[in-house]
């Protein structure tokens, strides 16, 4: 009697434990789009200036809109693909236009400005292009990796990031280590974009 007793209790403290941990994890927005692929091409063509191309790679980035399950979303691929324009102007400007959200937007390299990082802890919804190029934030001799601060708060406050890079998923892997790399798989889509740059194939039609 006293034995099932005891498991009957332990399987409560297990049970509220993991409860407890699910209340402390806050949840990222989850929204979904329609007709994902219709809109993010004709992003493409308004910010750009000319004729889009869907490109390898685009299709993932479509899928996230369509439904982001609560996940960020990180960029990869080489120059001259769209990630910049994906990234800071078409991803932000269809998420305020159908949910009303809107987004603080740093260029990687103004990371370690101590204004710059304080907006990137804080920012709910958050842009940061060409992630990698940053430095180290250094806050009276502590030394601050921002980019794996901010990845730590895709989970521990429901960040909602956009982020584009340069690095493949390895060279991320390489930059930020075994722990960041591992958050930011479990909370992000990771939509690589496979193609040659795009830059000087098309004129500005406005």
């Amino acid at each position: 009697m006293e034995m099932k007793t005891e498991n009957r209790n332990l399987n409560f403290f297990i049970h509220q434990m993991g409860k407890d941990n699910l209340e402390e994890r806050a949840v990222a927005l989850r929204f979904q789009i329609t007709n994902s692929k219709q809109l993010l091409l004709g992003g493409l063509e308004f910010f750009a200036g000319h004729h889009g191309e869907w490109l390898e790679g685009y299709e993932r980035i479509a899928d996230w809109l369509t439904d982001n399950r609560g996940k960020s979303i990180v960029v990869t691929g080489p120059y001259g693909v769209g990630k910049t324009i994906l990234c800071m102007h078409v991803l932000p400007a269809l998420i305020r236009r159908f949910h009303g959200k809107c987004f603080e937007k740093l260029r990687a390299t103004e990371l370690c400005n101590e204004a710059n990082y304080r907006k990137a802890i804080a920012a709910k919804f958050i842009v940061i292009d060409d992630v990698g190029t940053e430095g180290q934030f250094v806050d009276y001799g502590n030394r601050h990796e921002v980019f794996s601060e901010i990845v730590d708060g895709i989970e521990q406050q429901g960040k909602l990031v956009i982020a584009s890079t340069n690095l493949t998923p390895q060279e991320l892997r390489r930059r930020y280590g075994e722990r960041t790399f591992d958050r930011l798989c479990a909370n992000a889509t990771i939509a690589n974009v496979v193609a040659e740059s795009l830059r000087g194939k098309y004129e500005r039609t406005d």
